[in-house]
């Protein structure tokens, strides 16, 4: 399955990374593209649900005010 969040507000490039990072080291996780100027993120995942991939975003990004 491929998610594709629009994370409007996302302000810190160091958050982003570390996401990317978490998400990576998730086996559920197959693949992951960031892009912090266009607050854009696609994950490819198998057996992960989207309220979890939400949560994760909005514990470790600062400035969020949407994920949708």
């Amino acid at each position: 399955m491929k998610t594709e969040v629009y994370l409007q507000g996302a302000n810190c490039p160091v958050c982003f990374n570390t996401v990317q990072q978490l998400l990576l080291d998730d086996a559920r996780v197959e693949a992951v593209r960031m892009s912090f100027s266009t607050h854009c993120l696609e994950v490819e995942h198998a057996g992960m649900p989207n309220d979890d991939l939400v949560q994760l975003l909005r514990q470790n990004l600062h400035g969020t005010e949407v994920a949708g």
